[in-house]
């Protein structure tokens, strides 16, 4: 037994939690929150700068299915019903971002992005101006994993969303929400792994 614990203690990273790196994307990287929610993230087949989110904000209700340029900039919404997705057309929501997201600037620490948001749905389309604000960079624990952040604050309409951008892994996950100042959501992540 004494030559297994020291086999352990000489492999560097023996018997700790995998993090996840950027080449996980491929596969998918997944955010546990306390409350039994997740956030997971994986490369968008047939995109190349893009990303597949699936969002359950809570284990009881059904989620939501975003697709995501850049690792923040969202394009579509879906809710998840379980089905195979429909043609993006005919997603429930569509953003159209002016200038597109292709040639919007990548994340970075004190930054800026203005944008200008055409909202589309079935029942209404409407335009809406739109702020991306990333803040100084600092590190973030998520379980056993520590990672660099930038911490995103993005604000349309009422609606205001708390992000963290993770460089390292070129995604971001969801922190909190506010409707007309009011929290919507405030949820604490517990895990980063990789999708099973």
């Amino acid at each position: 037994m004494r030559w297994l614990l020291g086999l352990l203690i000489a492999l560097p990273g023996a018997g700790l939690a995998q993090c996840p790196t950027a080449a996980d994307l491929v596969d998918g990287i997944r955010v546990d929150y306390a409350n039994g929610g997740h956030w997971q993230v994986r490369a968008a087949p047939n995109a190349p700068d893009g990303q597949e989110a699936v969002f359950v904000w809570d284990p009881e209700q059904t989620g939501q299915i975003l697709r995501i340029v850049n690792g923040v900039y969202i394009t579509h919404l879906h809710v998840d019903d379980g089905g195979p997705l429909p043609a993006t057309d005919a997603w429930f929501a569509r953003f159209l971002l002016t200038p597109p997201p292709g040639s919007l600037p990548d994340p970075a620490p004190e930054t800026q992005v203005e944008v200008s948001v055409r909202q589309i749905t079935e029942f209404q389309e409407m335009e809406m101006p739109a702020t991306y604000r990333w803040e100084a960079e600092a590190r973030v624990d998520i379980g056993a994993c520590s990672f660099t952040a930038w911490p995103l604050f993005h604000t349309q309409e009422q609606l205001e969303t708390d992000y963290i951008y993770l460089p390292e892994l070129g995604l971001a996950y969801l922190r909190a929400q506010r409707l007309d100042g009011d929290p919507v959501l405030d949820l604490a992540p517990a895990a980063i792994g990789l999708v099973e």
